[in-house]
């Protein structure tokens, strides 16, 4: 009581918080109407007293829902590496809390301390089979050996492997537009007609010379033109067949 007036001696009254130091913990924050009381009835004294017992009381429950919940999911639902056993005992009837609480305590500690077993069993982890299994992963595509399977699950969503996943991506997609076949004069690929493939432009024409295209092999752009008399014509040397262009 003298610390707390101390303490609220140096502040004003819209300034109280019990958000630091000891005064966080619970039991300051619960009197404190009971204890900054002055000039008040014993009457009223009680009543304030009874009502800073029943905060405190609500508040001490919270915290132990907290801690069990803490301790579960810490534990027992999601163990890790090294988890200490825990021991579950029955506090639902205060008037047995010697018989049910402290003395089966006390006989657990007293066991592990000269690492003995202890009396009672401890409580079953769950799902400790599948989480644990130290299974061996390799990883191609990072390069890597991961051993344990949340380790392996830790891997796959890091962000170094993420990043090797979109370079695979993009290297797979300019592979296949590099290999994806280029349409040729007609309108066939390259790949189908050949480095050196001969086929006709058009049909022969009646009084004109057939034409025909000839792939060079450079790079299916370029072509020679030959066209071949349709009745003998003779070249500008005087011998008969097909003049190139």
């Amino acid at each position: 009581q003298n610390v707390s007036r101390a303490r609220l001696s140096a502040r004003t009254p819209c300034s109280q918080d019990y958000q630091h130091g000891i005064f966080q913990a619970i039991g300051f924050k619960e009197f404190h109407r009971y204890l900054t009381a002055d000039g008040v009835g014993a009457e009223e004294r009680e009543s304030l007293f009874r009502q800073g017992v029943e905060a405190l009381r609500l508040a001490v429950r919270r915290y132990a829902r907290k801690q069990n919940k803490w301790v579960r999911y810490r534990f027992l639902k999601r163990p890790g590496a090294d988890v200490p056993r825990v021991f579950g005992l029955d506090v639902t009837d205060v008037s047995r809390w010697e018989e049910n609480v402290l003395t089966p305590a006390l006989q657990v500690l007293e066991s592990l301390q000269k690492d003995e077993q202890p009396p009672l069993q401890p409580v079953s982890v769950q799902g400790a089979e599948p989480r644990n299994k130290r299974s061996r992963h390799i990883c191609e595509l990072c390069e890597k050996i991961i051993i344990g399977d949340l380790e392996w699950k830790a891997h796959l969503k890091s962000k170094s492997h993420q990043s090797h996943k979109r370079k695979k991506r993009k290297s797979e997609s300019t592979t296949e537009h590099d290999h994806t076949p280029r349409p040729g004069p007609l309108g066939g690929s390259e790949s189908q007609l050949g480095s050196d493939a001969t086929f006709p432009l058009g049909a022969r024409d009646s009084d004109g010379p057939e034409l025909a295209c000839r792939s060079t092999g450079n790079s299916g752009s370029g072509c020679a033109i030959a066209a071949e008399s349709c009745q003998g014509a003779e070249n500008p040397d005087g011998t008969g067949g097909a003049s190139e262009l």
